[in-house]
């Protein structure tokens, strides 16, 4: 959902999380790193 544009609160929400906080600390600790960063690195990938 992230890479096809939409927002962290879009996302989050798409996929039932009551809050962006509580999705956003899910992702740290599923992928050690923010979602934020996570785009940010395959953005630098993709170059």
């Amino acid at each position: 959902m992230l890479i096809r544009g939409q927002t962290v609160q879009q996302t989050a929400h798409g996929l039932g999380y009551d809050s962006t906080t509580a999705f956003i600390t899910m992702f740290k600790k599923g992928l050690g790193q923010s979602p934020g960063r996570y785009l940010a690195s395959l953005t630098t990938t993709f170059r």
